[in-house]
């Protein structure tokens, strides 16, 4: 696999199957398509969120599970180890991004190397 442009990096724990749904499906439909997908499951008892994750069938997405819960700022740690890509992308298990986040964020951050974070809203 080539170095991706972008990881996008989403711990998830007992993620209600309607929000998980839109989140992936939100990143999945972004206009910018350099990117992994990494999916880091933190409540290890919970199958139900192996099926979701699963049932989507992109090639950017690695999905992983932890053997036990290491809680969010474990699960990121880990998540940044396993990343890739040239710039990280923080994504909650609940949170939604607009078809052009990425997009936005990578031409904004090329256009000016000096800066090492940017945000939205």
């Amino acid at each position: 696999m080539l170095k991706p442009t972008v990881s996008v990096l989403m711990p998830i724990y007992n993620t209600k199957e309607e929000f998980l749904r839109e989140a992936i499906s939100s990143i999945l439909s972004q206009t910018f398509t350099d990117f992994e997908f990494l999916i880091l499951n933190d409540s290890p008892e919970n199958t139900k969120l192996d099926d979701i994750v699963k049932s989507f069938h992109d090639k950017r997405i690695r999905y992983y599970k932890n053997k036990k819960n290491l809680g969010i700022s474990g699960s990121r740690n880990k998540l940044i180890e396993l990343a890739k890509g040239e710039f990280l992308a923080i994504f909650d298990h609940d949170d939604v991004s607009l078809p052009d986040r990425l997009e936005k964020q990578v031409s904004f951050l090329n256009a000016h190397p000096e800066i090492g974070v940017c945000g939205s809203a």
